[in-house]
């Protein structure tokens, strides 16, 4: 036990540089790898369109043909790989806000602080984007409320919160629906949680 009650402020004052750097990581990666996908998207579109053409044009050989799919396939890899830096980055800053959450509340509190989201009260979507973005790789999620949360969040904002087959990490995608666009506002929104 703690030999005193942790405060909003002691948390914030304490996480403020961590996650400053975190957000301002979050800007530059995506600043730097923005026209990256982009381009990466539309090497991809391009080697693929002339993969499945390739057979209608008598110029081109198997071999050709063999090269502009592994061309198309790259291209989508390192799409994949940028993004997860910036996945990781946004799972990292709601972890340091669930620890917030999980030091200074009491258990009946930790999912109904905050302004709405949605349908739900930020401090819930904080909690179980967390365990989305740590537990990823299970897919589904096993914990029921998590996958509630994620639910409500695809019936109100829509399907890139859907489970597809392939499990990925959605921390990147609750950036624009909960609006943290600096660190400014992760940390009025946290003041909100934290001291109502």
């Amino acid at each position: 036990m703690y030999p005193r009650k942790i405060t909003a402020k002691d948390f914030l004052t304490h996480t403020a540089p961590a996650v400053r750097a975190l957000f301002h990581e979050i800007s530059e990666e995506e600043a730097r790898y923005k026209p990256i996908r982009e381009s990466f998207k539309a090497a991809h579109d391009m080697h693929y369109f002339d993969f499945i053409t390739a057979d209608l044009n008598e110029d081109f050989d198997e071999h050709q043909m063999q090269h502009k799919f592994g061309m198309a396939a790259e291209a989508k890899v390192q799409a994949l790989l940028i993004s997860q830096s910036i996945e990781v980055l946004c799972g990292a800053v709601l972890q340091i806000g669930k620890q917030g959450i999980s030091l200074i509340l009491k258990d009946e509190e930790r999912y109904s602080r905050g302004r709405f989201v949605g349908t739900q009260k930020l401090s819930n979507v904080i909690w179980h984007g967390r365990n989305q973005a740590m537990h990823w790789e299970d897919g589904v999620p096993k914990n029921v409320h998590t996958k509630d949360c994620f639910e409500e969040l695809k019936n109100y904002f829509g399907k890139q919160f859907e489970f597809g087959v392939t499990p990925r990490n959605m921390a990147w995608d609750l950036w624009p629906v909960i609006g943290w666009g600096a660190y400014e506002e992760y940390e009025a929104d946290m003041k909100n949680i934290l001291e109502q």
